[in-house]
């Protein structure tokens, strides 16, 4: 067996491990999300299971310091903006590593490699999940109660209806005034923007 296949193997399981333990504490310690934490300790020992008769060879091939890729470093790798970044890396690293797998492993043991596969479907799935715990929420997606405000439906003056309802946690008023003239309606949405933009409310 061609020495170079069980390097490549190894090197790209080391980098799958590496990855998903990047991903496994993101979703422990950041997301606090113990079923995603432990979907993603499942395929990494799954990951492991599959590889068992193909990384101790492997490891005999290793050759670190004759990698001619050892030194091949970019600017991007090193920059990471926030969390997202971080954890956007390690997805991406993790599903090429397993592609990778997948595909030289078809040489030495087709059935790891189908393993491999499935594996890499999954993930894929938990990439999702992971992506959208890790994306900062924006203000309309933190909205929790949303107040239209029509005159003819308040109880007294609608404005004071709409200062009321951010009183009573509404974190977004909508003015919804289907009757008005263009100048009245436009003079009401200028003082509700006002009044919204004072009161840290969305409008």
């Amino acid at each position: 067996m061609n020495p170079s296949v069980f390097r490549l193997i190894d090197a790209n399981a080391n980098r799958a491990r590496e990855a998903m333990r990047v991903l496994e504490d993101h979703a422990r310690f950041v997301a606090d999300d113990r079923a995603l934490s432990g979907d993603l300790k499942a395929i990494r020992h799954e990951l492991a299971g599959a590889l068992r008769d193909i990384l101790p060879h492997a490891l005999l091939c290793r050759d670190t310091a004759g990698d001619v890729g050892t030194s091949n470093k970019t600017a991007a790798e090193f920059d990471r903006a926030d969390l997202a970044d971080v954890v956007t890396a390690a997805g991406k690293r993790l599903g090429e590593a397993l592609r990778a797998i997948e595909e030289y492993s078809k040489i030495i043991d087709p059935a790891a490699a189908a393993i491999v596969e499935q594996l890499r479907y999954r993930f894929y799935d938990l990439e999702a999940a992971i992506g959208r715990r890790s994306r900062p929420q924006s203000r309309l997606e933190q909205t929790k109660l949303c107040i239209l405000i029509t005159e003819s439906a308040c109880a007294g003056d609608w404005f004071d209806t709409a200062a009321a309802a951010i009183d009573g946690g509404a974190d977004m008023l909508q003015l919804r005034e289907k009757t008005l003239e263009g100048r009245e309606l436009l003079a009401r949405a200028r003082r509700l923007v006002a009044l919204c933009k004072t009161r840290d409310v969305i409008c």
